[in-house]
């Protein structure tokens, strides 16, 4: 069984890994569409993408989501979120963390949709905050981390989404237990023309 699940794990990212690129380098040249679609399938679609790696890492996943009808280009917003779960679980991966956790939320506010993505792994070094969306800066070991992820995802909320991505250490209570992690706050208008 753990043999089938690696190999299973092999093609998923594989596959994940080849999209990304396919994406990456059509970014610039390649005229999307925007259509209709619900927070709801947005965030089953990402599940799709990222649940084997969250069952394989122990991490506990709570959604907490409006269902919300979104207009814009799908893929977009999919791996900016796609980018911001998995960097939660590196950093869960990383600490030696009993429980580990990704909170989800999607909310509508002032006609902006707004995706927060915290973890509990006790958050970023005040001293880099700020430095996380420059490219090539990265806390991950080279074979695991290029340091361009977040640098991309915060062009796409920006040039793509009109919107943005900003993240602070924010405290969240789980279960009654208190934790401190990163949440990264994906804002984009609801209707983006």
């Amino acid at each position: 069984i753990e043999i089938i699940n690696a190999m299973l794990k092999i093609r998923n990212t594989t596959e994940y890994l080849s999209e990304t690129i396919d994406y990456f380098r059509n970014f610039l040249h390649k005229e999307e569409y925007k259509e209709y679609f619900s927070s709801n399938d947005l965030i089953n679609n990402l599940l799709e993408l990222v649940n084997m790696e969250i069952k394989s890492n122990n991490i506990n996943l709570i959604k907490r989501l409006e269902n919300i009808t979104i207009f814009g280009i799908k893929n977009e917003i999919l791996q900016v979120l796609i980018n911001l779960v998995n960097n939660a679980k590196d950093a869960l991966k990383e600490k030696n963390i009993t429980e580990k956790y990704i909170i989800i939320e999607l909310f509508e506010k002032e006609n902006n949709i707004i995706v927060q993505i915290q973890d509990n792994a006790g958050g970023i070094d005040g001293e880099i905050i700020d430095r996380i969306f420059e490219p090539y800066f990265t806390t991950k070991h080279k074979s695991s981390g290029t340091g361009i992820g977040l640098f991309l995802s915060q062009k796409i909320a920006v040039n793509h989404l009109n919107g943005e991505i900003v993240v602070k250490n924010k405290e969240i209570e789980i279960l009654g237990e208190k934790f401190i992690g990163a949440c990264f706050e994906l804002r984009f208008l609801k209707n983006s023309d």
